[in-house]
């Protein structure tokens, strides 16, 4: 079906034409006003990629790399105590080390840098985030109602052997009117 198609439209001029490739001293002469065997070339670059300068983190970085540090930084507020401008200073660094480790791991697997390149970012986020205490267990205090009701739940069972459950009551809907009605049905029926 394709190669019917294509011989169909094969010498329609107004889909294509002719066009010498060759000239007496072998070179064909530019023309910019022709589009007869060119392309146009795509940017290189996305609107993401272009490199503007951010205040708040020090330095030239693309859209992409801003927002992820914003959001890196937004998680790091959220997750751990940050109250003074020391600790908040370094979050900033341990999220600009994860960005540049990050960039070393996929650099790394395009070849356009040595695993032991991405592994020093890493090391180095590693020794950041160790020494600014951002660890598991430097996170804030969040109240866990799931695992405190389990552990409930586990307990009772534990020692009554039993767990007591709350009568639940759900207010009447269509559904219950629908089931009344069926009863009446039925005992009519018998």
């Amino acid at each position: 079906m394709t190669a019917v198609q294509f011989f169909s439209v094969m010498n329609t001029a107004s889909l294509y034409q002719y066009s010498e490739n060759e000239s007496e001293d072998g070179r064909v002469p530019y023309n910019p006003d022709s589009l007869a065997g060119t392309t146009k070339e795509l940017p290189n670059t996305r609107e993401d990629d272009e490199m503007i300068y951010s205040e708040e983190w020090g330095g030239m970085f693309s859209r992409r790399e801003l927002r992820w540090l914003d959001n890196y930084l937004s998680h790091l507020q959220d997750e751990f105590v940050l109250d003074n401008i020391n600790i908040l200073d370094y979050a900033r660094r341990v999220a600009l080390a994860s960005l540049d480790a990050n960039n070393k791991f996929h650099m790394m697997r395009q070849g356009r840098c040595t695993a032991k390149e991405w592994q020093d970012a890493q090391d180095a986020f590693d020794k950041m985030s160790k020494s600014a205490r951002f660890a598991e267990s430097q996170r804030k205090e969040t109240t866990n109602d799931t695992m405190k009701a389990l552990s409930t739940i586990i307990m009772d069972i534990e020692i009554n052997h039993h767990n007591e459950m709350p009568q639940v009551t759900f207010p009447k809907d269509e559904v219950d009117a629908i089931l009344k009605d069926f009863g009446y049905t039925g005992e009519a029926i018998s």
